[in-house]
């Protein structure tokens, strides 16, 4: 069955984490990488294992290199992407490890919105993808992708081959549609098939969390986590502030 999950970019304290699991069940963690916006503040093994002793399942993010025609910092290089995907895998997965993630948890690549330009931004992102998914499941890891419904999502459904061979599918894949709807009814991209499906959504007003979540900088977005029946939830998740740019 679909869950409610959040967004809260560094992890919260356990207190915030007890008062919030009455209207969430999933969290979004972040490993790191070079585009990470936020430290692990309260993250840690010990964090995790308390959290999933609460009920919680937890979804590991890496931010790593982005679009090359976007502004970030730290951007895919078009005839190197295929390595950046398999490098950002290998660093993902050696903070799962310091975090007591091994083999079989999803890891999921942050992918930013980026405008598709002819293929000079999604070939390079689709290829950075295909790596990262190739070493995970070579790693005995589940591959995953967050991303805008307009961007790498989209990008993934439409590419069957990148640079002369056939795209490795990610196992799961998380899409925000910032269009203040907090449904994913629709599909948002053709050829995703296989593996589950997350949708993230944009809301205006504070999610109410008991008072371990008061005035709380960490305030969670509100998106629905996997779900194998592929389908949101009738219920409307909490209304929270967004956290994540996509």
């Amino acid at each position: 069955m679909p869950v409610k999950g959040m967004d809260t970019c560094t992890a919260p304290s356990l207190r915030a984490m007890r008062a919030w699991h009455h209207a969430f069940k999933a969290a979004a963690i972040y490993l790191g990488g070079p585009e990470a916006a936020c430290g692990w503040g309260n993250l840690s093994a010990a964090w995790i294992r308390a959290s999933v002793r609460m009920g919680w399942a937890m979804m590991p993010a890496y931010v790593g290199p982005q679009a090359p025609c976007t502004s970030f910092r730290v951007r895919i290089r078009p005839g190197r992407a295929e390595w950046q995907g398999r490098a950002s895998a290998r660093n993902a997965i050696r903070l799962a490890q310091l975090l007591g993630m091994h083999r079989g948890a999803v890891l999921y690549d942050d992918m930013e919105a980026y405008r598709p330009h002819h293929g000079r931004c999604s070939r390079p992102v689709v290829a950075f993808l295909d790596g990262w998914t190739r070493e995970l499941h070579a790693r005995g890891y589940r591959a995953g992708v967050y991303s805008s419904a307009a961007a790498a999502t989209r990008d993934l459904g439409r590419y069957r081959h990148v640079y002369g061979h056939p795209v490795a599918r990610p196992n799961s894949l998380w899409f925000a549609l910032w269009d203040g709807r907090r449904t994913c009814a629709a599909r948002p991209t053709r050829g995703t098939t296989g593996g589950t499906r997350t949708g993230s959504s944009s809301t205006g007003a504070h999610a109410t969390g008991g008072s371990a979540a008061s005035g709380s900088a960490s305030t969670p977005t509100s998106w629905t986590a996997p779900s194998t029946a592929d389908r949101c939830p009738g219920p409307r998740a909490p209304r929270a502030p967004r956290q994540m740019a996509g």
